[in-house]
């Protein structure tokens, strides 16, 4: 499970991909959500992928916001996006992965 950053930090996403280091060249390349200059800022590895990526969204869901982008032809529209503050966003993502997985986030830079 993953935070992104796009939009010069200033969207996140929360999502989750099991080879993370392609899944950051995937959300550029695709321009998800309208953004090219997206980078995972930091990943916890988990068994329930799936729940622990709808329970963190879910602390961010006041600050849902969407946006669309072309795959396979067709347009998509990305809803799995926020507007929030990328510092704070890091701290409840690692709050999260250490109070209920028992997990430490590991970040990153840039991949």
């Amino acid at each position: 499970v993953y935070l992104a950053a796009a939009n010069n930090r200033t969207v996140i996403k929360i999502g989750y991909a099991s080879w993370i280091y392609a899944r950051e060249e995937t959300l550029r390349e695709q321009g998800y959500g309208g953004h090219w200059d997206w980078e995972i800022l930091c990943w916890v590895k988990t068994q329930n992928a799936g729940q622990v990526e709808r329970e963190i969204s879910h602390l961010f869901s006041q600050h849902r916001i969407s946006g669309s982008y072309i795959k396979g032809y067709e347009v998509q529209e990305a809803v799995e996006m926020f507007s929030y503050d990328v510092d704070k966003a890091i701290k409840l993502f690692e709050n999260y992965a250490r109070d209920k997985l028992g997990l430490d986030a590991t970040l990153t830079n840039s991949l």
